[in-house]
């Protein structure tokens, strides 16, 4: 994960326990680290999606043949876009963990 690379474990750790409680007895620095895991996360997942949906696509023209190529493409184009697909899924997902720890900062 890059996340755990920009941040440390115990940040990313300590992040997804931040989201899930109702307490509000963390400081303001622990909230602002908890929203950068959550901002790394969510980024990495759609650069992820992004490179590997392009892998995909360079794969996929690279072993078509011309006459093949009208009833190939459209099944290969939707599996490969799957991955930017997903990637887009955990971003949101990571949106709304960032949101739910800048309301806490805010009522800080």
């Amino acid at each position: 994960f890059f996340a755990i690379a920009a941040t440390s474990w115990q940040d990313f750790l300590f992040a997804f326990g931040c989201v899930v409680s109702e307490k509000g007895e963390f400081s303001e620095e622990e909230l602002i680290q908890s929203r950068r895991v959550f901002s790394v996360l969510g980024n990495t997942a759609i650069w992820c999606g992004g490179i590997t949906t392009l892998i995909g696509w360079v794969a996929m023209a690279s072993n078509i043949r011309a006459e093949e190529f009208s009833s190939v493409i459209g099944p290969a184009f939707a599996v490969s876009i799957l991955t930017f697909y997903y990637g887009a899924i955990v971003k949101l997902i990571c949106y709304v963990a960032e949101q739910r720890i800048a309301s806490k900062v805010l009522n800080y």
